[in-house]
């Protein structure tokens, strides 16, 4: 009896000791995933140096510091590029560059000398005003190519800077042909004008507009007094001259050469006083046709 009580005390045993196992194992599985999260999210801390493997230092994290350096090199570039810009005359370029190295990010030396050049490239770059005229009217669709490059693709009357030195201008409007010119800009010159003429005035309307409109035809004064007395002059000139060219004829028929004094004087002094009466009437008609053109009274 003893001894079966023992084996049964015994098997008992066993099973309590089998199911605490069973619930452990469940309870590993089931804490698994959070522990795996849980050993990737914090490392193990690094092994503690050692005689045999010293410890490694951890590096400090990189700050990044914004440097000058890059600034300053850039302006020392555009210092350097605006003279010799400078020098070979191409002042646009020259410019740019001088306005570069003049800001405030560049050092006091070069911003000093880039300030004070760049005033002095400025009142030197020549400027050129282009207008344009077809058939006596202005044009303002006109693209303007400065060798061979575009300056304008319009005129609007502001002025185009250029380097001093010849060009080369092309202006196209179509569908008028393109008008070609070469101009030589001087340095310091500006605001030159350029007259580009596609096409001259129709010569019917140069004629209505220079024609001036005519003023209806009408008598002054002066043409009644000049023309009275031109009319008797002829007057004169007729009854005088007719009356003393007959006699003359009838004296020359009847009593030559026997003719009394009295009628060849009379005879004479008619045809005086129509030769008298002929000028007096080419005068008056003179000076009348002069007064009605001058509008005098």
């Amino acid at each position: 009896m003893h001894v079966i009580g023992g084996r049964a005390r015994t098997r008992a045993m066993g099973h309590a000791r089998l199911r605490a196992l069973c619930a452990a194992a469940i309870a590993c599985a089931a804490a698994g995933p959070a522990s795996t999260a849980a050993a990737m999210a914090d490392p193990e801390p690094a092994p503690a140096a050692t005689d045999l493997a010293p410890a490694v230092p951890s590096t400090p994290p990189t700050v990044t510091v914004p440097s000058e350096s890059a600034d300053k090199a850039e302006c020392l570039s555009h210092y350097e590029e605006a003279q010799v810009a400078r020098r070979e005359r191409r002042l646009l370029a020259s410019r740019a560059a001088l306005r570069s190295c003049s800001g405030a990010a560049c050092p006091s030396a070069i911003r000093a000398d880039c300030v004070d050049w760049l005033d002095q490239v400025s009142h030197s770059l020549p400027s050129v005003v282009v207008t344009a005229r077809a058939r006596g009217a202005d044009v303002l669709a006109v693209k303007v190519f400065i060798d061979d490059k575009v300056a304008a693709e319009r005129l609007t009357g502001f002025a185009l800077e250029i380097d001093p030195g010849l060009h080369k201008f092309r202006f196209e409007s179509p569908p008028w042909p393109v008008v070609e010119r070469e101009v030589l800009a001087s340095e310091g010159v500006k605001d030159r004008h350029i007259d580009v003429e596609f096409a001259p005035p129709l010569p019917a309307a140069a004629q209505l507009t220079a024609r001036a409109e005519p003023k209806p035809f009408r008598l002054e004064r002066s043409d009644y007094v000049f023309g009275g007395i031109a009319l008797a002059g002829f007057a004169t000139l007729g009854y005088f001259g007719g009356t003393g060219l007959y006699d003359a004829h009838q004296y020359e028929t009847t009593c030559k050469p026997y003719c009394s004094a009295s009628d060849v004087d009379s005879v004479r002094s008619r045809l005086v006083i129509a030769d008298i009466g002929l000028a007096v009437g080419v005068v008056a008609l003179a000076v009348g046709l002069y007064l009605h053109g001058k509008g005098a009274f």
